[in-house]
């Protein structure tokens, strides 16, 4: 029974943060519709952080102590 809640939990959890993430992606889109200029800038920043990010992942798996 406590499994059950904490499954039934789990998925109220994941199903708010997809809800969150939803509506922040359509606003995104709307900004981006509405102001193209912000839309490109908003691409090179994405990009310029998935690179980070990237480059920091392979650098601490990577990284010789």
């Amino acid at each position: 029974m406590l499994g059950r809640q904490i499954q039934n939990l789990s998925v109220d959890v994941e199903t708010k943060f997809q809800n969150k993430l939803d509506k922040k992606i359509h606003r995104q889109n709307a900004i981006m519709i509405e102001h193209p200029e912000l839309g490109i800038q908003l691409i090179h920043l994405m990009f310029l952080t998935y690179g980070l990010m990237l480059m920091t992942c392979v650098k601490e798996k990577f990284s010789v102590e």
